[in-house]
């Protein structure tokens, strides 16, 4: 017996079948572990569409940027600042590239703070009128 080690992002379950050890693959995905995109199939990684909150709108007095210029200081985060935004505080991310439309899904990276918000909200407007805007 070995362990199934179905590919999070190319399996649908990790679990694996308990006679070939082939796990359920998405669409496009090969492999007993689903870990290969399928002949003439592209598979973008995970960071393929990467914004950076430094890069974003950021309301004045709701933010602050903090700007890193040591290269080869070990960071946990991408980009060359951390932005810590207050509470009641937005970040307008304006996204024109996508060439169609399509199931994404949207990643946040962050660090704990000390002081803990209640909730925090996303909204995704679509600039095309025929598809609706999310919350």
């Amino acid at each position: 017996c070995r362990p199934c080690s179905c590919h999070p992002g190319g399996s649908y379950s990790p679990q694996c079948d308990i006679n070939s050890g082939q796990c359920p693959c998405r669409e496009g995905m090969i492999g007993r572990q689903c870990d290969t995109p399928a002949q003439g199939t592209y598979c973008a990684g995970l960071q393929f569409f990467t914004y950076e909150a430094e890069l974003a709108r950021v309301e004045e007095k709701k933010a602050i940027i903090f700007t890193y210029d040591n290269p080869n200081e070990q960071r946990s985060w991408t980009g060359t600042s951390i932005v810590r935004i207050y509470e009641g505080g937005t970040i307008d991310f304006d996204i024109y590239h996508m060439a169609h439309s399509g199931l994404y899904s949207l990643i946040i990276r962050y660090m704990p703070a000390p002081k803990t918000w209640e909730s925090a909200r996303i909204v995704v407007v679509s600039q095309n009128r025929t598809q609706p805007n999310i919350t």
